[in-house]
């Protein structure tokens, strides 16, 4: 019934302030004594329930006065943690600090600052536009025929690259490869194919890829920018490589992620007399390995479900 009246009847809306009046106005009544009555006991009972009525009104103010304030408070909230209103933020980055810096004080407080940091720094990839998904690479290692003691090595890889809103993407692989004294120039790295969405992109030798030897280490860099197409979202790309080296000096073989990467399969065909234990570096899950043999070859299929951050792979350890 209040409800009802408080909501539906002209002025009731302010049900607080009529019962305050209501209050104030029997209080008048019994204290100025406007009416004359021979019953002097209804004075006095006005009064107080005057100054009952009045009390409830202040009480109920004060009441609906805190509940307000948490419901505008509550909404509040809301409006500034909304994805919409986020989205439109330019100091979002501020926020996060504040916010998990925050998180981090309740559970690490000597240390939240640096926890922070490295979390922001390793694995909230922000600088980038781009991430790669459903890589895949294939690997051929064979013996070297001509050169004992080392090795070929064939590389395919193939990767979607997943982007938001960008003009380029700036794609970088690097190989560095130690080799012996007396090596005499058998140790080489080559790029041989590289097609974005199947279609050859032309790099120089020298510019894109460059080469360096220096305290037995061939080193190459390969930075290129690649075009993008306005409004599309997916872009292949694809690069196969040959090396050779001994593996007297290279007694390992891994990658890193340059990036983000979402979902990784590995497929390694090798010589039945080489063997290697698998790590995998950093992830953090694990890595879905299966080993099987012919003849002729062995075999190693790792796949990974998940996320890859930068600086996270997998090392073959040669035994």
């Amino acid at each position: 019934m209040i409800k009802f009246l408080t909501q539906t009847l002209p002025g009731i809306k302010y049900f607080t302030f009529w019962v305050f009046l209501f209050g104030l106005l029997i209080y008048t009544f019994g204290y100025f004594k406007i009416w004359e009555f021979s019953f002097d006991w209804l004075y006095d009972f006005a009064k107080t329930g005057g100054s009952i009525f009045m009390s409830s009104a202040v009480f109920m103010g004060i009441v609906k006065s805190y509940q307000f304030t948490g419901i505008f408070k509550a909404e509040l909230r809301k409006v500034v943690f909304a994805e919409d209103h986020l989205s439109k933020r330019n100091d979002i980055d501020n926020i996060w600090e504040n916010l998990t810096l925050q998180l981090c004080k309740q559970k690490f407080k000597k240390i939240s600052t640096k926890l922070q940091k490295i979390v922001k720094q390793y694995y909230l990839p922000i600088e980038d536009d781009y991430y790669y998904k459903n890589t895949k690479l294939v690997i051929e290692i064979e013996h070297s025929e001509d050169n004992p003691g080392y090795i070929n090595v064939v590389e395919e890889y193939t990767s979607t690259i997943n982007i938001e809103d960008s003009e380029k993407i700036d794609f970088v692989f690097t190989s560095k490869i130690p080799f012996p004294k007396d090596d005499n120039n058998i140790t080489y790295f080559k790029l041989t194919e590289f097609t974005l969405n199947e279609k050859d992109v032309k790099w120089n030798k020298g510019k894109e890829l460059k080469e360096n030897s220096s305290n037995n280490i061939l080193s190459n860099n390969f930075n290129i920018k690649l075009d993008c197409i306005n409004g599309k979202k997916e872009y292949i790309v694809y690069r196969k490589t040959m090396k050779c080296y001994a593996m007297s000096e290279n007694p390992y073989m891994g990658h890193t992620a340059s990036g983000l990467y979402e979902n990784y399969n590995i497929h390694i065909t090798y010589p039945k007399n080489i063997s290697f234990d698998w790590l995998g570096m950093g992830v953090l899950g694990k890595w879905n390995i299966k080993r099987s043999e012919n003849a002729y070859s062995k075999t190693l299929k790792a796949e990974y479900r998940g996320l890859i951050f930068k600086n996270q792979g997998f090392l073959l350890l040669f035994k």
